[in-house]
């Protein structure tokens, strides 16, 4: 399993993703550093987050021209730099992606693990996890995958089930992120078994969670809790973590 036990660690990957997330997500085109700046362009400028943002996660400046996004962070720029390009070339990748639909995101996810020549991925069972779904993969990726008692195995080197890996982690703090843009303003939150409450000032609208891999419905006994369902012990772990994070 994927330890989130080291704060330091959780606390930049939490700001790596953020930066990922207010720049478009998958709309960063190239990512380049100098001393004191992460230079990036972009797709597409209007999906750029306002320079407050970048301000909240502790940039010291933006500067904008074209389709160029530079963000101060001093010396750590290079090694930023360097992160975001990962965490971009991650979540950007076509394989990646495909297998992240197969699970709905993470969501059925127990555990991946590096065999002798390949990876097996554990998960819960579920409906729409079947043999027709790897199939279709196998035939698109050209991948050799077997289904076979709630365990996906397929061929793979090193390098990929480490992306892999990380990419649950990624996804976690994206669909943290999701909830908590959406959320409005938040009074507490807890854990409940492995539903997440949100206590909500206002209601939101919560149509077109599903399709972002995100179980949500009112509480029927308070409509102002906002229960997150079915979360697995690493989102919950995940969720928690960016919650305290946001909080500094």
């Amino acid at each position: 399993m994927f330890s989130l036990l080291n704060p330091l660690f959780v606390t930049q990957k939490n700001l790596i993703t953020s930066l990922y997330i207010a720049l478009g997500a998958d709309n960063i085109k190239s990512v380049d550093s100098c001393m004191s700046r992460i230079r990036l362009t972009v797709h597409d400028t209007s999906k750029v987050a306002d320079d407050s943002s970048f301000l909240n996660l502790k940039a010291k400046g933006v500067v904008r021209e074209g389709d160029a996004v530079h963000l101060i962070y001093g010396q750590n720029s290079p090694v930023m730099a360097v992160q975001l390009k990962n965490a971009a070339s991650i979540m950007d990748n076509e394989v990646i992606s495909d297998l992240m639909k197969i699970f709905q995101k993470t969501k059925y996810i127990i555990n991946i693990a590096k065999v002798q020549d390949g990876v097996k991925v554990f998960f819960h069972p579920a409906p729409h996890i079947t043999q027709d779904a790897v199939m279709q993969f196998q035939k698109k990726h050209k991948i050799h995958s077997t289904l076979k008692n709630d365990v996906m195995e397929f061929k793979a080197d090193e390098e990929f089930a480490r992306q892999l890996q990380n990419t649950v982690l990624y996804w976690d703090l994206v669909q943290s992120n999701f909830i908590l843009s959406r959320a409005g303003e938040v009074l507490d939150v807890r854990q409940n078994n492995y539903d997440i409450i949100l206590t909500l000032k206002n209601p939101v609208d919560i149509d077109g969670w599903e399709q972002q891999g995100v179980y949500a419905e009112y509480s029927t006994i308070n409509p102002s809790e906002l229960v997150i369902q079915d979360c697995n012990e690493e989102f919950c772990n995940t969720f928690f973590e960016y919650c305290d994070f946001l909080k500094k």
